[in-house]
Parts: C-alpha cells; sequence; structure tokens
C-alpha cells in the first residue's frame, strides 16, 4: 500500500460533531468540539478525512470524503473498512456503504489512551483494480477532556489568506485540482485567419458549347461534396447544333482525325530514324572505348582517337535530337486523342450524333464544392457545371498587425484553432505537418494588417473553405516553467489570484504574477511553487463565496 502526498492538519476552527452510531453516514448530533483532518491523493482519487480529538472511552465518527480527481465528483457507490491499531489493540470499523451525500462516517471507540496507526480501505467499482488502500496517518487518543487543554491550539483567529469550501459545495460545482509541474511553455500571438484554396487545387469546368446535360456513361452525375479523380467523366454534353453548324463540326472532325493520322506517320518515322541513332551511338562509345584502351598502351594514333570522339559526338547529338522530336509527337498525338475522345470523335461504329457529343472531364482530383448540372438540363455555353478543390492541402491565411510583424518573421511554431471546433488546437510545423508560405509585402492600408500565408494538411478533413480561424503564432518559449489553464487564475479587484489546495477543504489564495501565455495556459512567474495543488476548475466559485461573507460553518451531516 503506498501513501501519496499526506496533509496532516490542526484545525484551527474546525468544528466536529459527536458519534451519531455505528456504521451511520446520516445527520450528527449538535454537540461540537475541535477536531483533527488531514488529505491524501492516491490514484487519481481524493481521501478527506475528519474526526474530533479521541478520549478514551468515548465514541466519536471518523467521516470520510472521496472525489474523483478527474471530475471533481464524489465517489457514489462501494465501501469502506477502518481499521486502527497500537497499544496492542486492533479495532475494526465497517465496511459501511457510500450514502447519497456521498459520505463515509465510521463509529470508532477506543478505551487506551496512546498512539495508533490508521489504516483505510475503499471498495468502489469507480477506483482503479475496484480497491484503493491507504495507510501513514496516526491516531491520538487522549485519556480525558482535561488532557486536552494542554494541547497548544492556534489561535481561533484563520489566516486571512486560508480560505474554506466545504466538500459538498465542491462536488456541486465538479471543483478539480492538479498538481503544478514545471514544464515548458511558448508566448502566442493570436490572430484571425481564413481557411482558402491554393493556387493551382481549384478549378472550374464549364460547357463549352450550349447543348443539354447528361450523365457520364459510366454512372451518375457527381455530387457535391463527391470525390472525383483527375481526368474522370463529369458530365457529357450534347450540342444543340443543326444544319450547317453541325456539317462545320463533323468537317473540323475529320481535319483533326487527318492530322492524327499524319502525326501517326511522321511519329513512326522518327522512331525509326531514333532506332538507328540508337544503334550508331552504341558502336561508336564502344569503338571510342576501345581506342581509348589502347591510346594508354601507345598503340594507336592520337589522330585516330580523336576522330572516334567526333563521330561519338556526332551520334550523341543526333541520338537526342530524335529522341526529343518523339516525345513532342508523342506528346501531340495525345493531346489530340484526348481532345476527339472528349468530342466522341475518333471511335469506330460511332453515329454522327453521337459524334458531336462533348465530354467534360475534371483537370484534377478533389471534391466537388459546387455544381450547377442537372440530368436533361439545356444549358448555354460558359455555363459553369462543376467546380472542383483538392482539399487535402488548404491554405490558411492569417492576418498579422503590421506592429507584430517582426514577431511573426522570426517564429518557428504555430497553431490554429478553427471556430467550428473551438476545443481542437492543430499544429502547423512539424513532421508531416504545414509549413510558412509566404509573409505578404503589402500593408492593408484599412486595416493595417499583412498577410501571413500558411499551408496546412487537411488529413482529418475538417478544413473547409471560407472557415474562419485563430491561429497562434509562437513568440518566444520558456523551459521549466509553472503553467496552469487561464480558468486556474480569476482576477480578485485588479489582482490576478489564484486558489492552491492546502486540504480537503482549505485553500489559500495567492497573488500572482503572470508571463508568457500559450493557448489555454499562462505561465506563473510568481505566487506559486512546482508540487502545490492549484484549483483548475471552480475557483471563480471559492472567489464568490469570500464575497458572500464566507461558507457555512464547517460541518460534515
Amino acid at each position: 500500500m503506498i501513501l501519496l502526498g499526506l496533509v496532516a492538519i490542526l484545525a484551527k476552527d474546525s468544528i466536529w460533531p459527536a458519534a451519531g452510531g455505528a456504521g451511520t453516514s446520516g445527520s450528527h448530533d449538535e454537540d461540537e468540539q475541535h477536531g483533527v483532518e488531514w488529505t491524501v491523493w492516491q490514484d487519481g482519487v481524493e481521501l478527506f478525512v475528519a474526526h474530533p480529538h479521541a478520549i478514551a472511552g468515548e465514541p466519536f465518527d471518523v467521516v470520510l470524503h472521496a472525489t474523483e480527481e478527474q471530475t471533481g465528483k464524489p465517489l457514489s457507490s462501494g465501501s469502506v473498512a477502518l481499521t486502527i491499531a497500537g497499544n496492542g489493540k486492533v479495532f475494526e470499523g465497517g465496511p459501511v456503504e457510500a450514502g447519497d451525500s456521498g459520505v463515509w462516517a465510521v463509529a470508532v471507540e477506543l478505551s487506551t489512551a496512546g498512539k495508533y496507526d490508521m489504516r483505510l480501505a475503499i471498495d468502489s467499482p469507480q477506483v482503479p483494480a475496484g480497491r484503493l488502500a491507504f495507510e501513514g496517518a496516526s491516531l491520538t487518543v487522549h485519556e480525558s477532556e482535561k488532557t486536552l487543554e494542554s494541547i497548544a491550539i492556534a489561535d481561533d483567529a484563520a489566516d486571512a489568506s486560508e480560505v474554506h469550501f466545504l466538500k459538498e459545495q465542491q462536488w456541486r460545482i465538479g471543483l478539480r485540482t492538479a498538481v503544478v509541474r514545471p514544464r515548458s511553455i511558448a508566448e502566442q500571438l493570436v490572430v484571425p485567419g481564413k481557411v482558402v484554396a491554393p493556387h493551382g487545387s481549384e478549378t472550374m469546368v464549364f460547357s463549352p458549347v450550349p447543348g443539354r446535360v447528361t450523365p457520364p456513361p459510366d454512372g451518375p452525375l457527381p455530387q457535391i461534396g463527391e470525390a472525383v479523380e483527375a481526368g474522370q467523366t463529369l458530365a457529357v454534353i450534347e450540342p444543340s447544333i443543326a444544319g450547317a453548324q453541325s456539317v462545320q463540326l463533323l468537317v473540323n472532325q475529320a481535319q483533326l482525325r487527318t492530322l492524327d493520322a499524319e502525326l501517326a506517320a511522321r511519329q513512326l518515322d522518327i522512331e525509326s530514324k531514333l532506332a538507328t541513332a540508337r544503334a550508331d551511338l552504341e558502336f561508336a562509345n564502344q569503338e571510342l572505348q576501345r581506342l581509348n584502351g589502347l591510346s594508354a598502351t601507345g598503340a594507336v594514333a592520337g589522330r585516330k582517337q580523336a576522330e572516334a570522339d567526333y563521330r561519338q559526338k556526332q551520334a550523341q547529338a543526333a541520338f537526342e535530337g530524335y529522341e526529343r522530336s518523339s516525345k513532342t509527337y508523342e506528346d501531340a498525338r495525345r493531346r489530340l486523342t484526348r481532345f476527339l475522345g472528349d468530342f466522341g470523335a475518333g471511335r469506330d461504329g460511332e453515329s454522327e450524333q453521337d459524334s458531336l457529343k462533348v465530354a467534360l472531364r475534371s483537370p484534377l482530383a478533389g471534391h466537388v464544392v459546387a455544381s450547377g448540372a442537372t440530368a436533361g438540363e439545356f444549358v448555354a455555353d460558359d455555363h459553369l457545371l462543376f467546380r472542383v478543390v483538392d482539399m487535402q492541402r488548404l491554405f490558411i491565411d492569417a492576418d498579422v498587425s503590421e506592429y507584430d510583424l517582426a514577431k511573426v518573421e522570426g517564429s518557428n511554431g504555430a497553431k490554429f484553432r478553427l471556430s467550428a471546433y473551438p476545443d481542437r488546437v492543430l499544429p502547423i510545423y512539424g513532421p508531416g505537418d504545414g509549413r510558412l508560405v509566404f509573409v505578404g509585402a503589402v500593408v492593408d492600408p484599412h486595416s493595417r494588417t499583412v498577410t501571413v500565408r500558411y499551408e496546412v494538411p487537411n488529413k482529418e478533413g475538417l478544413l473547409r473553405l471560407g472557415m474562419f480561424a485563430d491561429v497562434m503564432v509562437e513568440t518566444g518559449r520558456r523551459d521549466a516553467a509553472i503553467v496552469v489553464p487561464q480558468e486556474a487564475v480569476v482576477d480578485d479587484s485588479g489582482e490576478p489570484i489564484v486558489y492552491v489546495q492546502t486540504g480537503g477543504e482549505s485553500f489559500e489564495r495567492r497573488g500572482v504574477q503572470r508571463g508568457l501565455r500559450d493557448g489555454d495556459n499562462v505561465e506563473i512567474r510568481q505566487g506559486v511553487s512546482a508540487g502545490e495543488r492549484v484549483v483548475i476548475d471552480g475557483a471563480y466559485a471559492i472567489r464568490l463565496s469570500t464575497l458572500a461573507g464566507g461558507v457555512p460553518e464547517h460541518h460534515h451531516h
């Protein structure tokens, strides 16, 4: 059994009820006397224990409050058992089941004065492994009330910086605390931003001719939000062309097919010459290599070697020239074939009407973000049918004040938070993350801001074009700093303060000096030390309780 963070406190003004019966967790009598309390934190559970000063032969209650640190709520199920050992005696109390109030009270009576060791065991489905054991607390049993008069008890006037806040009040608001640990913190400049599409990642698909919109051969028209591939047919236009226009279009297509045939013949001739040039180059390389070997032994004249070198260079130039020509013809035929395919031309067994159809293909892979296409609808030329955006990587344009420009230019860290997802903070820099694209060269004359553009990956698909974001640019960093959440610091008449927990129901008001700010966290330069436990959720409620004239009299059901 491990005891962590034990705090033993002789309460200066704590009032504890007399015993209320064995195993009870309800109300008690009104007789009150000074008492002892201690608090321990272990395995995510806070155990606050309180009892009056024990007198031999007189019953009293040991009152327990168990709280889940993560939620700030009480353990509402399970049982507790108490073992007190010392002076050759062992007292076992319980198990006592949890009451509706979340408070356990174990009745105790010890007949012999002296020092005792106290052990507690909690069995509950709300604790790790279903059981928690606490030990290490001591209990002093006095001979009589008269002996208590010799105990040095502090003045009834409590320290002005100490605040009492009952467990019942804490549970009601879900008060939570955390131990302060040194950590690094980055100062951040927060500026507004907007998600925009990078240049080249967005395309508009228009109808090149007037006509009727029909679905592609392999499926329906793509819908908004649907992913499309580069080269995928999005729609087919049946031109509304008749008479002379139709004839002229067919003539143009025939001319294009003739041009394609001519290009094919020329490409074949070039490829034949390319093959010959490749063979000549291989022979020239071999001959030059042979003469170079003979030249090293002095068996060949330098003139022959120079001639071989010249022939090799001629063969190399001829080969490279034919190779470039071959690629040029190949690219030209590919573009022409695609163009003919878009117009339905160049396919055997095709009717004249089908040959006039125009296939509209997506120039890039992405998502359809806008659509003006309806199957069967007649559209004019230049009618916008689809807007396709590659959403994999997008830009965030941040508006930075000209007065903060130097800080941003020297920054090597940034994050952003989307207005649509206020609880998510996403990194910009880092492996697999984004980068700074540029810092604008023009200051907006109205807002006096400069556009700073970041490129970010849309890994989870959270980004949408036009979204607003808060961009947090790192402008400074400090290691081993004392850092608390912003909510832990409250304003008390203009003074920033935090509440440090000194016991289960006692807190100390601390004035603090704030330092760097990092999103939802703030550095505390003065007022809190590492290892202290600070209220991170509920600090404002504690302050309000002090304004209301304090908390109710200290009682435990």
